[in-house]
């Protein structure tokens, strides 16, 4: 993600997250004295971090970092939020060297697998950042529909030679026809425990049309290759494309141009190192 003013602003899934801390935060392990730490991976502008995560820790906890893999988001972050044991660090966790990380006790991935290609790196990484007996919550989209959109705008006469790496820049868990058994597997796989696995299916009102073309504008990797004096005419052709696909899913409210509505079905795990 880029454009950290407008994600912070704009980010449609803040109720799920608020509400799904809220539903997890008694299955952390956290220790008797409160003196935890808490690594969010991923943590873009660090809104979500402070406004959701934060709230749900020990009054007296000890370290709360925020990492991300652009840079864009974490200079905004700490510009406005970081403070004495709130902090904010660049750091990739598909190719990311772990060492150059604290581990701590409890780790949130939210809203991140569904944009990494390499999800048995990037869980061996979250595994390395854990300490014996920590915990991690991971939330991921495994079919993203933007995704669709972006495969079927690749076939369009104007934008396919932009785009003949399409399937490159798709996560690979967009393909599987059973990705939480392979979720599952995986967490096994790097000696995790305890582990659970649940599925939520949902909607995500993103604004009208216009907001939404606005979002589009985040997702840094739709525009690579595409030169800056034709962004706009793609960002309105994913649009229209974008909610074509989104209003094709059953039972997905239906989108115009006075709201758009993005059908997710949620992946949520929950294990212990």
């Amino acid at each position: 993600m880029n454009r950290p003013e407008i994600w912070e602003k704009y980010k449609p899934h803040r109720q799920y997250v608020k509400t799904l801390m809220e539903e997890y935060k008694t299955k952390f392990n956290w220790s008797a004295d409160g003196r935890d730490s808490l690594m969010d991976i991923g943590c873009a502008g660090g809104g979500i971090t402070i406004d959701y995560i934060l709230p749900i820790m020990p009054t007296n906890f000890d370290r709360l970092i925020g990492v991300d893999i652009s840079e864009d988001m974490i200079a905004y972050a700490q510009k406005m939020h970081s403070k004495p044991n709130i902090e904010f660090k660049t750091f990739n966790i598909e190719t990311g060297n772990t060492g150059e990380l604290p581990q701590v006790d409890h780790i949130t991935v939210l809203y991140v697998f569904h944009l990494v290609h390499d999800h048995d790196k990037a869980l061996s990484n979250v595994y390395n950042l854990l300490k014996p007996g920590g915990d991690c919550l991971i939330l991921f989209i495994p079919q993203f529909r933007y995704y669709t959109a972006y495969e079927q705008l690749s076939r369009h006469p104007k934008w396919s030679k932009y785009m003949k790496s399409v399937k490159d820049a798709i996560v690979p868990c967009y393909f599987s026809e059973t990705p939480e058994s392979d979720f599952e597997q995986l967490l096994k796989k790097h000696r995790f425990s305890s582990v659970e696995i649940a599925t939520d299916v949902s909607s995500y009102h993103m604004g009208d049309v216009n907001i939404f073309k606005k979002f589009i504008t985040t997702v840094y990797h739709f525009y690579e290759g595409i030169p800056l004096e034709e962004h706009d005419a793609f960002t309105d052709d994913f649009a229209r494309v974008a909610v074509n696909v989104f209003n094709s899913i059953a039972n997905n409210k239906q989108s115009n141009e006075n709201g758009v509505y993005l059908p997710v079905t949620n992946l949520i795990a929950f294990a212990r190192k």
